[in-house]
């Protein structure tokens, strides 16, 4: 919340709202992200894969997505902030206007 105790929203460009609408929906019970090529759309993005990388480390960036540190071979794996799909409690999220508001509310306890 800022000084007048207004939340300030996080804002995404047109790119982090695409691409956070797929993995959201790629998403699976280990409420995790991957930013591989043979799993993303790229066409339907509308980028190549330098411009996905881009916007990949923007969503880290923004908070909405942190290193698990579990390095495949030709990937590494990221973790949503806020639960999005677990094997316990099932899909959280759906839409990235929901994400967006689970990661304020979250920036904001901070």
């Amino acid at each position: 919340m800022n000084k007048t105790g207004v939340q300030k929203m996080i804002t995404l460009t047109e790119n982090e709202t695409k691409l956070a609408q797929v993995l959201i929906d790629q998403t699976d019970g280990t409420n995790s992200a991957i930013c591989y090529g043979k799993w993303l759309p790229l066409k339907e993005l509308n980028m190549n894969m330098k411009t996905v990388k881009g916007v990949f480390g923007s969503l880290v960036k923004k908070g909405f997505l942190y290193d698990g540190e579990a390095d495949e071979e030709d990937y590494e794996v990221y973790y949503w902030t806020v639960n999005v799909r677990t094997d316990d409690d099932g899909r959280e999220i759906t839409t990235v206007d929901e994400l967006i508001k689970s990661v304020s509310k979250l920036k904001e306890c901070a």
